[in-house]
Parts: C-alpha cells; structure tokens; sequence
C-alpha cells in the first residue's frame, strides 16, 4: 500500500511479506514534488423531482491531469484496490520540478470537465465534481 503514512508529503510504501512481515519502506524525496487527490462524484439528490446524480461517488472512470509550463501528467480513477475492507487510496500525480502545478484538469465520467487552480502540493485535496455550467447538458441522452 502507498500512502503518506509520515504526514511529510510523499508517498510511502508499506508491505507484508511470510518471511519478513510488515515493513515501512519510507520514500527518501528526490527534489520532485507531487499532488495527492482524492475525487469525489455528486452525492447529491436534485429538486423538485427527487433525481440522483450521474457520476458516482468514488469519481471512477474520472481522469486528473496536472500541468505544469513544461509536464504534465495524466491518471484515470480506476477500480484496481488493495482488496477486501481496503479503503481506496488517493490518486498522486507527479509535478516534477515544479512546486504546485499551474492547473489540474479532471474529466468526469459524465463528461463533464473542470478545471481547478491553486492545488495545495503534498496533501490531500478532496475535489467535488462542480458543473459550473448548468445552463447546458454535457451528454446528450436519447
């Protein structure tokens, strides 16, 4: 399992083994810097007629991408987890060099895109999927 179990912005990798047992392998830094998310679709239930929302609540089939003035990088939110009573993990994308990067752009599984600036590097950021244009439909059902 990776995760931050050091609360110091990077990513740590736990492991079991028969032979060895439970081992922390802690991620020593390389000068690059990162962004953990963790997306989350609508839980909501629209009035007046009572309808649920599209997009599920684990935001899967949902892809982030970070980008910077010179990277980028892309994940899609997938159904892979670490098995049985296993919370899901966030998403961590790489910034490089750089800091924060310039924009994260997340394309929900509704189609629905986001843009979202200022992410916080090396801690969790929870993001909501936030249709800021609901003046029109994104897919068109038929």
């Amino acid at each position: 399992m990776a995760a931050d179990f050091l609360n110091n912005g990077l990513p740590h990798l736990l492991v079991w083994s028969e032979s060895t047992g439970l081992q922390l392998h802690t991620n020593q830094g390389n000068g690059n810097h990162g962004i953990f998310l963790q997306l989350i679709g609508h839980r909501k239930v629209h009035n007046p007629g009572g309808e649920s929302s599209r997009t599920n609540a684990d935001g899967i089939g949902a892809v982030a991408r970070v980008q910077t003035a010179d990277h980028h990088a892309t994940v899609e939110n997938g159904t892979v987890s670490a098995g049985l009573g296993a919370s899901r993990l966030p998403l961590v994308l790489g910034t490089g060099r750089h800091v924060q990067p310039d924009v994260l752009r997340i394309r929900w599984p509704d189609t629905v895109p986001q843009a979202e600036f200022n992410v916080r590097p090396g801690q969790l950021t929870q993001l909501e999927e936030d249709n800021r244009k609901v003046t029109s439909c994104p897919t068109l059902f038929t």
